[in-house]
């Protein structure tokens, strides 16, 4: 499975809970410019606490390590969590946008 793959797998969680994203990090640069990785795949969220619940609602847990517990603190802080794909290992940074104007535009 391509990094491609379990991207789209995270972005169609995050449209189900209508929370918008952006590709951010090394992957966006090889989406976008020149082939270059981390082992990580960063994600700029800006969800409302319900649609944060809702994302970690639907979340397989099977498929993917997530603690809600870090994601509702994360909202709280404007800062970040991860989630883990289990079938690849791939680990998700999952950013949550800041509230400052720069980061909204």
């Amino acid at each position: 499975m391509s990094f491609l793959d379990v991207v789209e797998r995270v972005a169609a969680l995050l449209e189900r809970a209508g929370i918008p994203y952006m590709l951010t990090g090394s992957f966006a640069g090889v989406y976008y410019g020149s082939p270059r990785s981390t082992q990580d795949i960063d994600i700029v969220i800006a969800p409302t606490p319900a649609q944060l619940r809702e994302f970690l609602a639907t979340v397989p847990r099977a498929e993917y390590y997530v603690m809600d517990k870090d994601a509702l603190e994360a909202l709280r802080r404007e800062s970040m969590f991860n989630i883990v794909d289990m079938k690849t290992s791939w680990k998700i940074d999952l950013i949550i946008c800041k509230s400052r104007a720069f980061s909204r535009e």
